[in-house]
């Protein structure tokens, strides 16, 4: 390892400070972490001094505190030049409540849309302007096509959507971007946004489903239809084993990825289906008979360099496999 790395400049850009010694947690929360799970200020300062760690962004946890900052507050006033924070605000905040926040090193509030749902913050576009006056920011934490659902509140709000500058856009774009929303916004409001956004595929290709839904388009299962397209199925005759692969496999794969159909169908087929990807994050057994990453098939190669050699060994090694359940020879 280069240790040069621990000279070198380093932001950590969310992190949590739980300490219910000095800040008991609130009577009512869901979860109250424990053990490993809490961090106070000080050990926190030392894991940054550890790996030389500059600066921090504290984000206010849901779990223990919900709506208590105060211990997010009290890290921050121990070292402001070193620290700065996201805090979790009811929607009904007051500006003055939001501004002095903002004095206390505050850059704006977090919503976790996985946790609360997309009905919690259905009333929050008051909020949005506030932040907006106040030139602060939103971090929304979401899942599936939860952003999707979200696109009126925000486009109506003007409140920019932080990934576009992670994409690449410039800050002309991101106006841009924010005035489509907007028309979008007025456009689906004459119609029930809430059963478009909750239909399946309404979140692929960044929005475009729910989009293409609004326009009157009909949404279809895309990794059913290439596969019928194919004709995957009559390909299946006479076969002793399926592969398919992914760039990562997660569990974001069996969510009606392409990977996912074929493994469905082989299985229909009475087919065992192998799964290799570059990277492996969960195996899905439920899904494939095995699963293999490439790193697993040369350690010194970067399989985005590597990608047809390092394929063609995990082929060879699913065959291998899948004759061995069989009880088959490579021959």
């Amino acid at each position: 390892m280069d240790l040069r790395i621990f000279e070198e400049p380093k932001i950590d850009c969310h992190v949590h400070v739980l300490d219910p010694a000095r800040f008991p947690y609130g009577a009512n929360t869901h979860y109250r972490p424990m053990g490993q799970e809490m961090g106070t200020p000080a050990q926190l300062a030392q894991v940054m001094e550890a790996y030389g760690t500059r600066r921090a962004l504290l984000v206010g946890p849901n779990s223990g505190y919900g709506l208590d900052n105060s211990c997010m507050l009290d890290t921050i006033a121990r070292a402001p030049e070193r620290y700065r924070g996201i805090a979790v605000v009811a929607n009904d905040a007051s500006v003055e409540q939001l501004r002095q926040l903002k004095t206390a090193g505050v850059l704006g509030v977090a919503w976790n849309v996985t946790f609360y749902g997309l009905d919690y913050y259905r009333d929050a576009a008051p909020l949005l302007e506030k932040l907006k006056t106040l030139d602060m920011f939103v971090d929304i934490q979401v899942e599936h096509d939860q952003l999707v659902a979200m696109m009126p509140l925000l486009g109506a709000s003007g409140a920019a959507m932080m990934f576009a500058a992670q994409k690449g856009a410039s800050p002309g774009e991101v106006r841009r971007l924010e005035a489509a929303m907007s028309r979008l916004a007025a456009i689906a409001a004459t119609v029930d946004t809430r059963d478009l956004a909750e239909l399946p595929g309404s979140g692929a290709a960044g929005g475009c489903g729910f989009a293409l839904a609004l326009a009157g388009a009909r949404l279809l299962d895309g990794a059913g239809l290439v596969c019928d397209a194919a004709g995957l199925d009559g390909a299946f005759t006479g076969a002793a084993l399926v592969i398919t692969g992914e760039g990562q496999i997660d569990a974001q794969t069996a969510t009606g990825k392409a990977p996912a159909e074929v493994a469905v169908r082989a299985r229909r087929a009475g087919i065992p289906c192998a799964a290799i990807g570059g990277v492996v994050v969960d195996p899905l057994p439920e899904l494939f008979s095995l699963t293999l990453a490439l790193g697993a098939f040369g350690e010194a190669m970067d399989p985005r360099r590597h990608a047809r050699a390092l394929l063609r060994r995990a082929s060879r090694q699913a065959v291998r496999d899948a004759l061995d359940a069989r009880g088959g020879s490579p021959e």
